[in-house]
């Protein structure tokens, strides 16, 4: 016996003898023992491996690990352990309990299916490492675990503790549950006979076995090297597989065919190393620990591979061809998630079959079906196409349905409009004349008398904040009642008559504050004071369920008709009992009627994007939807602005018809005609400061103020004229004094008895208004919103046409994606851009969320619907549809065309569901985000921002493995992480293909490597298996920001409560520079510049100097105010003009020192204009042979300029009319000819002749008025003129004009708060007059105005006539004062021809003529004409028009104009033309330049928002990237952050896009004016945007990103790294100038926009791989500056660059250091990629032709693009 064998091995070798001796077979023995032992003392002393039937270990005394771990097997026997047999004639006999032998019957070495026997007494599968040929995956795995064999012992169920091979009768016990593997062995008998009765056991139950599997290695030689090798066990893991079954089915990748055994099992349990192994020091599942701290070298022992070994409790297969080749059958292990796809075995299979005299067990069912690894549903490509086409035919099936619902409900509205427009109402009416008791009626179909209710308020006070902070008082001690004017009927018993009551005031008074106090729509912090209903104390919320209420400017669904609309509330708004018998279209029908509104019954209300109705007509809409409801108190905000006087009577006189029905009316109102004003009960007159002046009866009125000596006993005007003119004109001292009288007078003192004793004995309240219920909310919700979404052109654009342009180039670009490298690139790249284009296109329809949002607070204030039912029906009928839809494209067209997880058609549902659920995360998430931020720019950015932050965790660019522990919180809440992951999973997990890694090294360290796509998930950082639980993190993402959605809709439009985010926004825009009085020296008042007009007169028709006191000296201090004589009469201007007689008038205003003009008389003959009607082609003509001349005969016989205007309806072409006058309007469809002192002048010439001031006033928000002025004059005055001289014209200019105050002042802007309207128009006239125009234009010069102010703007104008300029303007409702500067008029029909056109004095005379004589004092001599025009019917007019044709005024300027075509002696100082001067280009640009600069500095917040998100964002994706390491993840990352980095500067370029948007007006209208040329426009803007925002903030990344990332060292790779940056932004910006400069509006430029910079990105290079790009789409590529940005960016960072390194995913158990992994340089690294090594310079040089490219284009687009 050789030394070192103890006893017990001793025994066992001799039991072993015996047993063979028994069984008939003689024992291979090794020629040296002891030589044996040494060398492999450890597979000896644990008997593992063992050797059977004779065999005995191989060892080689060599350094070749070759050793201890298979058998030398007796001929006959093969295998590992020399358990598997190769022909009968080897079996021996088997001995039976009764002591018989039994012969062997077969040998199953030609199957691996197991027979009946052997599935009762076990199989042997002997294994060791090899694949097919060119298998280079197996071939790499066999040299990682050289020499490598397995043992798998099939095995009865539940009975894998025994495991017992097919030709030795000894047990062996399990030692993956941890119990040591005894060497003796049981009496043959006990063991056969146990071993049996489990067998029969488990057969007679079913057919499921475990497998017992033995992984071994070959070792080196022990002796070599004792204390080195002392670890080295031939046992590499071992375990059972558990659950298995076996069948014959498809075989496993890369095998082909059907014929395989499949054996699979369900459960796994494996211990690598084994128990009995014991592990070196410093043992890691790849390495063991040193031998020596000091010396190199470490311990040998096999390897825990983690590519190689099983996972326990995972599925696992085992698929082997049927055939066997020189015995060894070809077969394929795998395990479900697994790194490497499959694993090749080369087996041997052979068990000896005995005939039992025993029954035997029953043998296998029919084979089953493929068990499920991997676990999906197999189908053809049928199945995949017939899902698809379903899928489109229930979308458009869908669609058909709903838009077939939406015609028939328009049709049968139709239908019943028709109906009723034709029948007859019986409803109660109430009649109220509009034009006299003998004239025409107007009725106000009422279907129930309401309930009067009288609203009173005391003490009202209303603070809010400015800007920089101050608090300013906008409402002090504001009482007002309304119950005085409710007397009780004669007629009726107990009711009572309302009242209508005028609310009065100079612009910016407060008086929209007060109503909204009324309505209950602000309260809250800063709002006090005290409201009654009917005597009760009431709150805000009491009022708004009582009052209706319409507001100025009225928010309507632009997509709905007005029928739909008015009927929309009606369904919503009506009492129950009152809509029964079609009560609510009865109601509507009558609301139309009266309003006027029938002709435009059926037409879109239309918005930005959908042509519709015009200003007056949407007002007219707002107020019928109010007046549904037969409110009992109705409150309007200036429902008479934007009328012709003749609407704004009839929709008074409606008003007045309501009051007097008992219903509580009370508006706001500017320039109210005489008519119009008599039919007021009360009035309120609020001062500048908002303080009340005067509250009582319109009636006591003027003998109020006549008592306390502020008018006149003869008082000829309008009253309220007199009362705004008062306020206006007077100093703050006078008004306070007014305030102080009024609160001491017998008015005020019996209006607060009246409240007392109404609360004393209050009237009973009305019930509130009832809310319909939540379905009927919710039904009639969704009808509407289904309507717009078939409606709404620009929603259909970007969602589905746009989606499906975009899914079908999607599967062109990436159509049939590979299994490689490229190919699985391109499969993550298509999926992450799908999820970035979906929140991209989310983006984009913030500006109409934003207004949806508005329409929604307006008419949920109004009680139309709740939030929950307004909630619930946007995310059923518009995210839903419009959400769900548009993913259908994806799945419809990419996904069969790119080639995504086929064969399986529930992971197209899988798809679509992902899909869905992202897109509406990020829809309801831009909802959030515009629910909460009132401005679309700061919307814009932020939603940006938070979905920059999202995709950058998203799994694409960072490594999942390699997100910050800090950073992960970023990641939890990122959808674009959960979905992305939920689309990674389902593509690439159980997918029926393999993947291959390929890498262009020819190394046999990292060959291509067949994975499976878990091991695909793996190397990206994707956990399979966790589709479910992160679509379910989506949702729970969607129910958060739906319910911070709800939140902000539900505190939404709550004006009274003030945030924080208001408040800090405020102390954000402190730092703009605080105002300055004009002299420098006075502090600024606290209601400096809140739009209320100033006190001076201009210095024409009114005086310098004006004092509400009739005489000569002001009151005392403390004044006693005394009656005004009799005898005085006032001589302020047109303050008293109406007082006195007609034809007195003061002087005009001097112009004198700084007007020089030459007088130019203006004639126009046969102007006409048709446009396009809408898309069918047909021609509307718009003005119809238009002819007259703007001049008066003076006293000396010569023509004179004059004060021309222009009167009509709305519609009757009067801006038209302007716009050919002034050259601005060149089409095709105008014809006609305008000359200047009788000669024809074209277009270009009338340009520069003309002033043109427009109806709105576009002036330059961060500009003061001097700086506006400044900036026109260095550019409009000739050069001769220094810089003193132009400073002292505009001075002069702004003294004349009654400027002084706000010379200093911001202009303002929808962002900060400057001048009122009055202010804005006498700054837009001023900049006019700077070139002395012989002729000015301005359309609508009053529009917007109180009464006051604009006959302050009328008089200066009719001053500058006097001084001998043209003016010629368009009016609506001018008052009689007003009128009278008037000295030639022209009346437009509603289809444009000329009613009328000549002096004004004959106008009432013509009129007569036809039996329109002139009205009495309540209507004014223009109105009467308009109220003529626009009421009498189609051939009355064409009777006007002909009777104006033939009439002698038509005859005399007639002659007129002949006379100037012939002639120039009749013109006083004629002369040549006087065309205004043009500065230089250079002069221009400086100008220009700093007038940008001034902006920049004054309005900050967006530069300073982008230099703040660009530092945030750069600090932040440093730390993200913290020192990126240089192996496969690092490598990954770097790419990662350089694409990121380039992703953020193009989404921040689309803040380009509104560059010319938003100045686009302006631009246009002093490009029009001749104030600059566009090459000097174009130069300073592109160099006010490009340079701080496109330069600057590319250097945060610079100076912080480079560094905290670790990007490649030097200071030139720095420096290269900036520049491209920078270049790379301006090329993006510069393109998306060019869309801005194209598109027509905001929302397509934001459209188009994302589109380009989303294909861009596509093409950059890291999407879509360069090699895999399809030849169809190339091109476009070569477009993206993106790709050549990126490009030269990773080739400034890889190219010559060294120790980089490829390497496998991370285990977590397995350091870093110890993955395999090979060196690699950085121009490997680029190849790898597809990246070219030399192309840099080609890549600069395209960036630089693409910048310079877009900007010409944007300057062509400018220039040839006129409007």
């Amino acid at each position: 016996m050789r030394p070192g064998l103890d006893s017990t091995r001793c025994i066992a070798a001799a039991c072993g003898i015996v047993l063979l001796c028994c069984t008939g077979v003689m024992s291979l023995m090794p020629e040296d023992p002891d030589g044996l032992y040494r060398m492999c003392r450890n597979s000896i002393d644990n008997d593992d491996p063992r050797c059977y039937n004779g065999g005995y270990l191989r060892a080689q005394n060599n350094t070749y690990q070759d050793n201890c771990a298979v058998c030398i097997c007796p001929v006959g026997w093969g295998g590992i352990d020399c358990s598997v047999c190769t022909t009968v004639d080897i079996c021996p006999a088997k001995k039976l309990p009764d002591g018989t032998q039994q012969q062997p019957a077969s040998c199953s070495s030609e199957t691996m299916m197991p027979t009946t026997y052997e599935i009762a007494h076990g199989k042997t599968f002997s294994c060791m490492c090899g694949g097919l040929a060119g298998d280079a995956s197996t071939e790499w795995a066999c040299k990682q675990q050289p020499l490598t064999y397995w043992v798998f012992s099939m095995l009865p169920q539940n009975d894998s503790n025994t495991s017992v091979t097919a030709n030795s009768p000894h047990t062996l016990t399990h030692h993956s549950l941890g119990i040591q593997s005894s060497s003796g062995s049981e009496p043959i008998s006990d063991s056969l006979g146990r071993f049996l009765a489990a067998a029969s056991a488990a057969a007679a139950q079913d057919t499921k076995v475990d497998f017992h599997v033995v992984e071994r290695g070959g070792t080196m030689s022990i002796d070599l090297n004792p204390h080195d090798f002392q670890y080295a066990y031939a046992g590499v893991w071992e375990g059972n597989f558990t659950g298995c079954t076996f069948s014959t089915g498809a075989c496993t990748r890369p095998m082909q065919g059907d014929d395989c055994f499949v054996a699979t099992c369900e459960g796994a349990g494996v211990v690598c190393p084994p128990p009995y192994v014991e592990k070196c020091p410093g043992w890691t599942p790849t390495s063991c620990g040193k031998i020596h701290e000091d010396q190199p070298g470490n311990y040998w022992m096999h390897r825990c591979n983690p590519l190689a070994i099983p996972k326990n409790d995972t599925a696992t297969i085992l698929s082997c061809k049927p055939q066997a080749v020189n015995g060894t059958f070809q077969c394929y292990f795998g395990q479900e998630g697994a790194f490497l796809a499959s694993l090749g075995m080369q087996c041997q299979t052979g068990s000896c079959i005995y005939n039992s005299t025993h029954p035997e067990p029953p043998g296998p069912p029919p084979p089953p079906a493929p068990p499920p690894l991997p676990p999906h549903e197999h189908h053809d490509v049928a199945a995949e196409v017939i899902t698809l086409i379903s899928i489109g035919l229930v979308v458009s099936l869908g669609m058909i349905l709903g838009g077939f619902l939406i015609y028939q409900d328009s049709r049968l509205s139709q239908e019943r409009y028709r109906a009723w427009s034709e029948g007859e109402t019986t409803a109660t009416t109430v009649t109220a004349s509009l034009l006299g008791p003998d004239a025409s009626s107007t009725d106000v179909v009422m279907d129930s008398l309401p309930d009067t209710v009288a609203l009173d308020w005391r003490n009202i006070s209303c603070s809010i904040y400015k800007a920089g902070g101050q608090r300013l008082q906008v409402l002090t001690g504001v009482s007002g009642i309304t119950s005085a004017a409710h007397t009780p009927d004669s007629d009726t018993q107990g009711s009572k008559k309302g009242c209508l009551f005028a609310i009065l005031g100079p612009s910016g008074a407060g008086k929209t504050t007060l109503l909204d106090i009324l309505a209950g729509r602000r309260r809250g912090i800063g709002v006090t004071g005290q409201l009654t209903l009917n005597g009760h104390p009431v709150d805000g919320r009491v009022t708004r369920n009582t009052v209706g209420y319409a507001q100025q400017e009225p928010e309507l669904p632009g997509t709905s008709t007005v029928w739909e609309y008015l009927r929309f509330h009606a369904r919503l708004r009506m009492p129950e009992e009152q809509k029964r018998n079609n009560g609510a279209e009865s109601r509507v029908w009558g609301v139309i009627s009266q309003l006027g509104l029938n002709k435009v019954a059926h037409s879109l209300i239309g918005d930005a994007f959908t042509r519709g109705l015009s200003g007056g007509e949407r007002r007219r809409v707002a107020i019928a939807a109010e007046l549904l409801t037969s409110p009992a108190c109705l409150l309007l905000d200036e429902p008479t602005t934007g009328l012709d006087s003749s609407n704004a009577s009839r929709v008074v006189d409606i008003l007045s018809g309501l009051a007097s029905a008992g219903v509580t009316v009370i508006i706001t109102i500017h320039q109210p005609r005489p008519d119009i004003l008599r039919l007021m009960n009360r009035t309120l007159l609020l001062s500048g400061n908002g303080q009340v002046v005067y509250s009582g009866p319109l009636d006591s009125a003027v003998p109020y103020f006549k008592e306390v000596g502020f008018v006149a006993d003869e008082l000829r005007s309008n009253i309220a004229d007199y009362m705004l003119d008062l306020v206006i004109r007077s100093a703050d001292a006078d008004v306070a004094v007014m305030v102080e009288r009024f609160a001491g007078s017998d008015i005020a003192a019996k209006d607060d008895a009246e409240v007392q004793e109404l609360c004393h004995s209050p009237w009973p309240l009305s019930p509130p208004r009832p809310h319909p219920p939540y379905l009927l909310q919710l039904r009639v919700l969704s009808t509407r919103l289904m309507r717009k979404l078939y409606r709404h052109p620009f929603l259909i654009l970007v969602n589905f046409i746009a989606t499906l342009v975009t899914a079908v180039a999607l599967g062109l670009i990436f159509r049939n994606a590979g299994v490689d490298t490229g190919g699985i690139q391109n499969r993550l790249g298509c999926l992450f851009f799908m999820l970035l284009y979906l929140s991209m296109m989310s983006l984009s329809s913030l500006p109409i969320w934003r207004a949806e949002k508005l329409l929604f607070i307006r008419e949920r204030d109004a009680g139309a619907y709740g939030t929950p039912a307004y909630y619930t029906a946007v995310l059923l009928f518009d995210i839903v549809p419009m959400r769900v839809v548009p993913p259908l494209f994806f799945a419809m067209f990419s996904y069969w065309m790119i080639g995504l997880h086929t064969q399986c058609t529930s992971c197209i549902f899988a798809f679509i569901g992902v899909l869905v659920s992202a897109n509406i995360a990020a829809t309801t998430m831009s909802q959030a985000i515009g629910a909460a931020v009132a401005s679309v720019r700061v919307a814009n950015l932020l939603g940006s921002l938070a979905i920059m932050m999202f995709l950058l965790f998203g799994g694409f660019l960072l490594n999942r493995d390699q997100v910050p522990w800090y950073c992960t919180w970023i990641a939890d809440l990122s959808y674009f992480n959960y979905a992305y992951e939920a689309l990674a999973v389902n593509e690439f997990h159980h997918a029926p293909v393999d993947f291959i890694f390929t890498s262009p090294l020819n190394d046999s360290v990292l060959p291509p490597l067949r994975v499976s796509g878990d091991g695909v998930l793996k190397e990206f950082g994707f956990v399979p298996g966790r589709g479910l639980m992160d679509a379910a993190m989506v949702w729970l993402l969607v129910a958060c920001f739906g319910m911070l959605t709800y939140f902000f809709l539900e505190t939404a439009g709550r004006t009274g409560q003030q945030s924080l985010w208001g408040i800090s926004m405020a102390w954000v825009k402190s730092m703009k520079k605080s105002r300055r009085v004009s002299n420098g020296s006075e502090p600024e008042s606290p209601l400096a510049g809140v739009n209320q007009e100033l006190a001076e007169p201009s210095n024409g028709h009114v005086n310098q100097t004006f004092s509400p006191y009739v005489g000569s000296s002001p009151p005392p201090t403390h004044p006693t105010l005394h009656k005004m004589p009799s005898h005085s009469k006032p001589s302020n201007g047109l303050i008293t003009a109406a007082g006195a007689d007609d034809d007195s008038r003061d002087v005009p205003v001097s112009v004198e020192g700084f007007l020089q003009v030459t007088p130019q008389i203006v004639s126009w003959q046969g102007i006409s204009c048709t446009v396009p009607q809408g898309r069918s082609g047909q021609q509307r003509r718009i003005l119809h042979s238009i002819s007259g001349v703007a001049a008066v005969t003076g006293e000396d016989g010569q023509l004179m300029p004059c004060l021309f205007a222009v009167l009509g309806p709305s519609g009757a072409g009067k801006t038209t009319f302007m716009d050919i006058l002034s050259g601005r309007k060149r089409d095709p469809g105008v014809s006609g000819s305008v000359s200047v002192n009788g000669q024809p002048l074209t277009a270009m010439t009338m340009q520069r002749l003309c002033g043109y001031v427009l109806q709105d006033d576009v002036l330059p928000g961060t500009s003061t008025v001097e700086e506006y002025l400044r900036f026109q004059a260095d550019l409009r005055l000739p050069s001769s003129e220094h810089g003193a001289a132009r400073q002292a014209h505009v001075q002069q200019l702004i003294h004349q004009l009654g400027l002084q105050k706000v010379a200093t002042s911001l202009i303002g802007d929808e962002f900060t708060r400057g001048l009122s309207g009055g202010e804005r128009r006498r700054v837009a006239i001023a900049a006019e007059l700077l070139t002395s125009p012989a002729c000015l234009l301005l359309d609508e010069p009053t529009t917007g105005l109180d009464s006051s102010n604009a006959a302050r703007v009328v008089d200066i104008l009719s001053g500058l006539a006097s001084a001998g300029v043209t003016v010629i303007i368009t009016i609506h409702q001018p008052r009689p004062d007003v009128f009278n500067l008037m000295q030639r008029v022209l009346i437009l029909s509603g289809d444009g021809h000329m009613v009328y056109s000549g002096p004004k004095d004959m106008a009432a005379q013509h009129f007569a003529t036809a039996g329109y004589f002139a009205p009495g004092r309540d209507i004014s001599v223009a109105d009467h004409m308009l109220d003529v025009v626009i009421r009498s019917e189609g051939a009355e007019v064409s009777e006007l028009v002909d009777l104006y044709t033939d009439s002698q005024v038509a005859a005399a300027d007639r002659a007129l104009m002949h006379d100037l075509a012939t002639s120039s002696d009749s013109v006083s100082n004629s002369g040549s033309l006087q065309l205004r001067y043009q500065a230089s280009y250079w002069r221009q640009l400086a100008v220009l330049s700093r007038r940008l600069g001034k902006a920049m500095w004054v309005d900050p917040m967006l530069l300073a928002m982008n230099w703040v998100a660009a530092l945030l964002m750069a600090l932040g994706l440093g730390i993200v990237y913290w020192h990126a390491t240089r192996d496969t993840g690092g490598i990954q990352n770097r790419f990662g952050s350089l694409f990121f980095i380039l992703i953020y500067m193009s989404v921040m370029s689309l803040s380009s896009l509104p560059l010319w948007m938003e100045d686009r007006l302006l631009f246009i209208r002093e490009r029009a004016s001749g104030v600059y040329g566009t090459p000097a426009y174009f130069t300073a803007t592109v160099l006010f945007d490009l340079i701080p925002m496109r330069v600057l903030p590319p250097c945060f990344f610079a100076a912080a990103t480079y560094w905290m990332i670790g990007f490649r060292p030097g200071m030139w790779h720095l420096l290269i790294f900036s520049l491209l940056l920078v270049l790379s932004n301006m090329v993006g910006a510069s393109m998306n100038m060019a869309i801005g400069a194209a598109a027509p509006s905001t929302a397509v430029a934001n459209l188009l926009g994302s589109l380009a910079v989303l294909l861009s990105i596509l093409f950059g290079g890291f999407l879509l791989s360069s090699k895999q790009m399809p030849n169809v789409v190339s091109w476009m590529a070569q477009l993206s500056f993106v790709r050549y940005g990126f490009e030269a960016l990773v080739y400034n960072e890889y190219h010559g660059a060294t120790g980089f390194f490829f390497t496998p995913y991370a285990q977590k158990r397995i350091p870093g250091a110890k993955l395999p992994s090979v060196e690699v340089d950085g121009d490997t690294i680029l190849g790898t990629f597809g990246f070219e090594t030399e192309n840099i310079r080609n890549n600069v040089a395209v960036l630089v032709v693409l910048l310079c490219t877009y900007l010409t284009i944007t300057l062509l687009l400018l220039i040839f693009k006129r409007h």
